[in-house]
C-alpha cells in the first residue's frame, strides 16, 4: 500500500478513495485549496435524493443506487466526472453521459429500455437520473445456471439449459430490433449490459455509447470478444454483438474469435454437437465472427493455419504424445523472441511487473516445462536466462522471483550459475517473505532443500527447515480466524504443507509432516462442499476448483501427504477435490487458473490410486515412448476416459501458431507461451497426463520412505 510519511515519521496509509482527501497534517497545494475548504464544510451532496448504497465506481465516476424521498421510487445516479474517462477519441466521461441522456430520451417507451428522469448537477459532477432497473445481467444469469461447470451434466439439464438460452436469445433480439427501430445503435452489446428482470424480460442498460443511425459515429470502446471489427458500421456492430452473445450463451469463448476469426466455425460446429439448437442458430456466429474479406482485420497467417490438424494431434482416441509434444514445443520456439531484453516468450501482462524471467511468466517455467516433458531445449534459450540471471536485480522467491530461476539453471546444467545467483539473492534486501509458495519462505525453503541434496552444504538444509517452519507458525499462530488469509497452493497454506512435507522426506522429522498436515486443514477449511458434489474453495461469492487458489492445488498437497498418511482424516475429501476438477467446461486452458492445471492433477492422483489398486505399471515409461500401437500406455488406466475428455477439450481453446499448438493466456486475449498461462503449462500437463513426466516442481507423491527419499521434483 501506498503511504505518507507523518511528521513524526511514521507512516500513515495514501488512501485513493472515490472522493478527495489530505491527512490534517498535509500542506494543500494553494490551487485547490479553495476547492478543498469548500469540500469539508459541505453537508449537503446537492443531490435532491438519498444515496443508499454504491453499484459501481470508476475514474470516470461512480452509479449509485438511490430514493427519491423516504418512501419514493428507487432510482440510479449515474456520475460523470468533467475531464475524466477519456476514450481512444478524447471525449470525457460528461459527454458520454448527456448522449445517453439524448439516448434515452429518444428511446422513452421501447421495451428493453430503462426510463430517464432527467440531468442534475452536484458540485463540478452531472449526474443522468434512470429507472432502476430491477434483476441480474445476463453473465450472473449463465454463471449461475451454465449446466457444464458441473462435473456429469445430465442431458435433461442441458436441454433445459438450451430452451431457457434460446428464449433469451429471442427477447434480446426482439428488444435490440425496437431500438433499432428508433434510429439508434446502441454500440456495446455484451453480457454484462443486458439485464434479466424477475420476469423474465430483458432490459439494456449503459447507451452512453450508443448513437443515432443517421449520426453514427463509432464506439471507442468495448467489451474484448463483442466488439465488431472496423469493417462493421451502424446497426451491423449491434449484430456482431448479438452473435457474439449467441455463441458466448453455449461457449462463453468469444474472446478467441476476436483472436482468431477462424475460430469461430470450429465454435459454432462444437456447440452444435454439444447443445439441442435448432437449425440454422450458429449462421449468424459463422458468418459474421468468422473470417470475411470486408470486415476490416488484418490477415493473421500465423494464428489459425492448419488448425483441424493440430487439433486431430490433440484430440486423437490414440494420441501419439511425442508428436503432441514436439508441436507445442515447437509453436513455443516461433513465439521465442531472444533479441528482447525483457522477456524471452509472450505470456501474461505479469511478466510486465514481476519480470520476464521466473517459473510463473518467464523464461525459467517454459524452459522447466520444455526439460521435463523431453522435449528439445534451445541451448541458446538457456544462454540468454543466464545472462538474465546475472544482470537482473536478485529477488526472492519460487515461482516469482529468482529461486526458481536457479532451480531451472541447476536442472539445465548450469549449476555454477545457479550457484551464483543463490548466492545474490541470499546477498539481498533482507524482506519478510510470506506464508505463500509464489514469492514467499516456503518456496525459497524448497528451492534451498533442492541445493542442499545437489551440494551436500548442511547450512542450506538449515535455512530451508529455519524458513519452512517459520513460515508454517505465522500460518499457525493467524489461524482460521483471518478473513484475509488466502487458500490454494501458490497463495495459502497448502504450499508451506508442501515445504514440510518434502522436508520431512529428507529429515524424517514426523514433527514437520504432524504440522503439514495441521495446515492442510487450514486450507480444507476455506473450501466448502458443493451441491454438485464437489469440495472448492470459497472465494466471495465464487467457488474455485483451480491449482493456484483453488481446491486441485490443495489436493495435489493432500496427494503428497497421502503418501506417506494413507489414513489421514483429511483423505475423506479426496474424492470431492477430484469430482471439482472433472467439469466439461472450463474457461481458460491455462496451468494456475485453467483446464491444464486440472487435468494434471487428475493425472497424479489417478497414478497414486493405479499404484493402490495394484494397476500403476500401466502410466507408461517416463520418457514419452509409447505402445507399439502409438498410444501411449497411460491410456490404458482406470479414470482414462476422463483424462482423454480434458485432453480433447483443450482444442476448444487451441489456436494454431505458425502451424502447430499454441493456447491463449488469461481472459483469452492474446496467446502466451509462459507456464502459468500459456502453451507451456499445457505441456507439462499433457506430459504428466499421457508419458507420466513430473508436473510442477516438488509435486506427486514420493512414495518412498523417510528418510532415505530422494528430493522430488
Amino acid at each position: 500500500m501506498l503511504a505518507l510519511e507523518g511528521p513524526g515519521g511514521r507512516l500513515v496509509p495514501d488512501v485513493r478513495g472515490a472522493g478527495f482527501s489530505v491527512p490534517d497534517w498535509a500542506p494543500v497545494p494553494a490551487v485547490i485549496a479553495a476547492a478543498v475548504a469548500e469540500r469539508a464544510v459541505q453537508k449537503d451532496s446537492g443531490l435532491p435524493y438519498t444515496v443508499e448504497r454504491v453499484l459501481h465506481f470508476s475514474n470516470a465516476g461512480g452509479v449509485y443506487l438511490a430514493r427519491d424521498g423516504a418512501d419514493g421510487p428507487q432510482v440510479v445516479l449515474k456520475e460523470a466526472r468533467p475531464y475524466a474517462g477519456l476514450d481512444q477519441r478524447g471525449v470525457d466521461a460528461v459527454a458520454r453521459l448527456r448522449n445517453e441522456h439524448d439516448i434515452l430520451a429518444r428511446l422513452a417507451g421501447v421495451p428493453g429500455v430503462p426510463a430517464q428522469h432527467g440531468l442534475l448537477t452536484a458540485w463540478e459532477h452531472e449526474f443522468l437520473v434512470q429507472e432502476y432497473v430491477e434483476g441480474r445481467s445476463l453473465s450472473e444469469w449463465l454463471t449461475a445456471n451454465y449446466p457444464l461447470i458441473h462435473p456429469d451434466a445430465d442431458e435433461s439439464t442441458v436441454a433445459e439449459y438450451t430452451r431457457e438460452a434460446l428464449g433469451i436469445v429471442d427477447r434480446v433480439e426482439r428488444a435490440l430490433a425496437a431500438i433499432h427501430a428508433r434510429g439508434v445503435v446502441f454500440g456495446d452489446l455484451h453480457p454484462r449490459n443486458l439485464i434479466i428482470r424477475p420476469d423474465g424480460d430483458i432490459c439494456f442498460i449503459d447507451f452512453e455509447l450508443a448513437s443515432t443511425a443517421e449520426d453514427f459515429v463509432r464506439p471507442a470502446l468495448g467489451a474484448a470478444g463483442f466488439t465488431a471489427p472496423k469493417g462493421y458500421t451502424g446497426t451491423q456492430i449491434d449484430r456482431y454483438g448479438l452473435a457474439a452473445i449467441r455463441l458466448w450463451l453455449f461457449l462463453p469463448l468469444a474472446q478467441l474469435t476476436a483472436l482468431d476469426p477462424g475460430k469461430a466455425g470450429e465454435l459454432a460446429d462444437a456447440l452444435e454437437r454439444r447443445f439441442p439448437v435448432p437449425p440454422g442458430y450458429t449462421e449468424e456466429v459463422r458468418r459474421l465472427l468468422g473470417s470475411s474479406p470486408a470486415d476490416g482485420r488484418a490477415a493473421r497467417p500465423e494464428l489459425g493455419r492448419r488448425r483441424a490438424e493440430a487439433n486431430a494431434l490433440l484430440a486423437a482416441p490414440a494420441p501419439d504424445w511425442p508428436r503432441i509434444r514436439d508441436s507445442l514445443a515447437a509453436g513455443i520456439a516461433a513465439m521465442a523472441t531472444p533479441e528482447r531484453p525483457d522477456r524471452l516468450f509472450p505470456g501474461d501482462v505479469a511478466q510486465f511487473t514481476r519480470g520476464g524471467l521466473g517459473l510463473a511468466h518467464g523464461a525459467a517455467g517454459v524452459l522447466y516445462a520444455l526439460h521435463a516433458s523431453g522435449a528439445a531445449v534451445d541451448p541458446a534459450h538457456v544462454r540468454w536466462l543466464v545472462h538474465a540471471a546475472r544482470n537482473r536485480p536478485a529477488t526472492a522467491g519460487l515461482y516469482f522471483g529468482g529461486h526458481g530461476v536457479a532451480y531451472v539453471l541447476d536442472l539445465l546444467g548450469e549449476r555454477e550459475e545457479a550457484l551464483g545467483l543463490l548466492r545474490r539473492l541470499g546477498t539481498a534486501a533482507d524482506e519478510d517473505p510470506g506464508p505463500g509458495l509464489g514469492a514467499g519462505a516456503p518456496g525459497t525453503a524448497l528451492a534451498l532443500l533442492h541445493f542442499a541434496a545437489a551440494t551436500g552444504e548442511p547450512g542450506l538444509l538449515d535455512q530451508a527447515l529455519s524458513l519452512a517452519r517459520s513460515a508454517a507458525d505465522a500460518l499457525e499462530k493467524a489461524g482460521r480466524g483471518d478473513p484475509r488469509r488466502r487458500a490454494g497452493l501458490l497463495a495459502g497454506a497448502a504450499g508451506t504443507a508442501l515445504a514440510l512435507i518434502r522436508l520431512y522426506e529428507h529429515t524424517g522429522e514426523h514433527a514437520l509432516l504432524d504440522q503439514a498436515e495441521h495446515l492442510l486443514e487450514l486450507d480444507l477449511d476455506r473450501c466448502a462442499s458443493v451441491a454438485d458434489g464437489t469440495f472448492q474453495v470459497v472465494d466471495g461469492r465464487r467457488v474455485l476448483p483451480y491449482l493456484e487458489t483453488g481446491s486441485a492445488g490443495i489436493g495435489l498437497v493432500l496427494d503428497a501427504l497421502l503418501a506417506h498418511r494413507p489414513d489421514s482424516p483429511s483423505a475423506g475429501h479426496e474424492p470431492a477435490i477430484r469430482r471439482a476438477a472433472e467439469p466439461e467446461f472450463i474457461i481458460q486452458p491455462g496451468l494456475f487458473n485453467g483446464r491444464a492445471g486440472l487435468l494434471g492433477y487428475l493425472a497424479l492422483t489417478q497414478r497414486r490410486a493405479d499404484a493402490r489398486t495394484g494397476t500403476g505399471a500401466a502410466d507408461g515409461p517416463s520418457d514419452g515412448t509409447s505402445t507399439a500401437a502409438g498410444a501411449p500406455t497411460a491410456e490404458a488406466t482406470p479414470g482414462a476416459a476422463l483424462l482423454a475428455r480434458q485432453r480433447a477439450l483443450l482444442t476448444l481453446h487451441q489456436i494454431s501458431y505458425q502451424g502447430e499448438l499454441a493456447f491463449p493466456g488469461d481472459h483469452l486475449l492474446r496467446l502466451s507461451a509462459d507456464l502459468a498461462t500459456g502453451s507451456a503449462g499445457v505441456l507439462l500437463a499433457l506430459g504428466t497426463a499421457l508419458a507420466g513426466t513430473p508436473f510442477l516442481p516438488w509435486t506427486g507423491p514420493s512414495g518412498a520412505p523417510a528418510p532415505t527419499a530422494g528430493i522430488p521434483g
